[in-house]
């Protein structure tokens, strides 16, 4: 697992960045980024997003501390026929049994 600070600093770096440079978009000092970096302190909440914005990943991704997998998600695709057709089942169902009770309370009525 990767340390918030550990993160930044190796994004930063793979943008060509320097902590001044970084500090400079965010208005805070080169010792702040610096700081954050070695694990010395957390930035707040608005300024992590900022962070995010500048390195272009998620503040999810920036913070768990983990490998985010981006990943395209095919299951909806093929079982949306599947699920309207288990959806058709259970109507088909529970009308047969509405009707079903309604006959035999019209026998029993008569």
């Amino acid at each position: 697992m990767v340390e918030f600070g550990e993160k930044v600093k190796k994004l930063r770096e793979e943008k060509g960045m320097t902590q001044q440079t970084m500090a400079d978009q965010l208005y805070v000092t080169r010792q702040a980024v610096s700081r954050w970096e070695c694990g010395a302190r957390f930035p707040d909440l608005l300024t992590a997003k900022k962070i995010a914005q500048i390195l272009e990943v998620s503040v999810d991704e920036l913070l768990s501390g983990e490998e985010l997998k981006k990943s395209i998600e095919r299951d909806p695709v093929l079982s949306a026929p599947v699920s309207n057709m288990i959806q058709t089942i259970l109507y088909a169902v529970a009308s047969a049994a509405y009707l079903l009770m309604l006959v035999f309370s019209l026998y029993s009525f008569y």
